[in-house]
């Protein structure tokens, strides 16, 4: 009997070290399918495997497996799964990479280091493929933050950006037209070239984070490493000021980590505030001509005008006296509808940040006595400031 207790106890032993192994299974990832306006890879993980894909028109893409690991990273630091990269990949990225995941999970306590086993020989060395392209891209929604990283660099800037799939659902057929054209108009009046991008990146993401608080900056970065090869920098736009930072998604302590040798990545335009973002924006008619904001999108509306951010957009062109000229808002600005503003816990900070500003430019510009103003100052306190 004590000789079967003991088998038996092995066997139950055998099958939890069984199971803790099966959950600790790596995530393997391997160069892409390179066809002539895409490229596609194959994630594999828990034997079920996911297809990663990019599509252009515009620009050929690299098909080395670093484009799959950024998107990698966050559920395999999510579940604590270490990744295995079948070829080789380049040896500054995986340095950059281990800094980033000191800092993220640092911010971040449900999320873990992990380990990145590669297949790259001893004393790999690196070639700077700058000299390659002098191509200099920007990503470009039409926001305030990317127009005005474009108008900061225009010299410099070669190509605006934009990703479908990211803030514009693959869905939306009929926003992606109406983006395509506006980018196009004004890539066109700087004699930029406007590259339009296709991914299913954030949907690979869902599940594993939070897409503000955690994985948007490594959906950009992907992109990015896609075209490495093609262009030599790309510009992340900020989102925020220097001095209102928090752990976010993306970040200038993050961002850059996700270039290296082969493509610089620069986090931009954190040394300024949004209003000032659009006090110097405005002096362009191309910017009150096509600025989006909204990412509601109601009926694939360009701007709303009624969720907060397009509220609070043109409560800043109000108050510069340009609100008249911004023709992508085409209703009026309603002191009613910021009344009745619903806030998520998720955008608080942001929103109280936004608020204080648009309130000390309505008093500098003497509107302390307006019906915006005043809906401005009872939705702050109402929330307890």
């Amino acid at each position: 009997m004590k000789k079967k207790s003991f088998l038996f106890g092995r066997i139950v032993k055998n099958i939890r070290l069984a199971k803790i192994r099966l959950l600790k299974t790596p995530i393997f990832i391997e160069s892409g399918k390179i066809t002539e306006n895409s490229v596609s890879f194959l994630i594999e993980r828990d034997g079920l495997k996911e297809k990663l894909y990019l599509k252009s028109n515009h620009v050929r893409f690299q098909n080395s497996p670093d484009v799959p690991l950024l998107i990698v990273l966050l559920q395999a630091m999510k579940r604590k799964r270490n990744i295995f990269i079948r070829e080789t990949i380049s040896n500054g990225l995986i340095v950059n990479l281990i800094r980033y995941m000191d800092i993220f999970c640092t911010w971040h306590s449900s999320y873990r280091p992990i380990k990145i086993h590669v297949n790259n020989p001893p004393g790999q060395f690196e070639k700077n493929s700058f000299e390659k392209s002098r191509r200099v891209g920007a990503f470009f929604s039409g926001g305030v933050d990317s127009f005005y990283t474009f108008f900061k660099h225009k010299d410099e800037i070669t190509d605006l950006i934009f990703v479908h799939g990211f803030d514009v659902p693959l869905s939306s057929v009929e926003l992606r037209q109406q983006i395509r054209e506006m980018g196009s108009k004004v890539a066109a009046e700087w004699g930029k070239r406007f590259v339009e991008i296709e991914t299913n990146a954030r949907d690979i993401l869902k599940g594993w984070g939070h897409w503000g608080f955690h994985a948007h900056g490594l959906a950009l970065g992907t992109v990015a490493r896609s075209l490495s090869g093609s262009f030599q920098k790309i510009f992340i736009a900020s989102s925020t000021s220097i001095d209102q930072l928090r752990p976010w998604g993306s970040h200038p302590e993050l961002d850059n980590l996700l270039g290296d040798r082969t493509i610089e990545i620069i986090h931009d335009g954190v040394q300024k505030h949004r209003n000032e973002k659009i006090e110097y924006s405005v002096s362009y008619p191309f910017f009150l001509e096509n600025l989006r904001v909204c990412y509601i999108n109601p009926g694939e509306a360009y701007n709303c005008c009624e969720c907060e951010k397009c509220l609070r957009t043109m409560t800043t062109l109000y108050a510069l006296g340009c609100l008249g000229k911004a023709i992508r808002f085409p209703k009026p600005l309603n002191a009613r509808m910021i009344s009745r503003l619903e806030l998520s816990d998720a955008g608080q900070i942001s929103f109280v940040n936004y608020a204080i500003a648009n309130l000390q430019l309505l008093r500098e510009h003497g509107m302390e006595n307006s019906e915006v103003y005043n809906a401005w100052h009872d939705l702050l306190a109402r929330y307890g400031h």
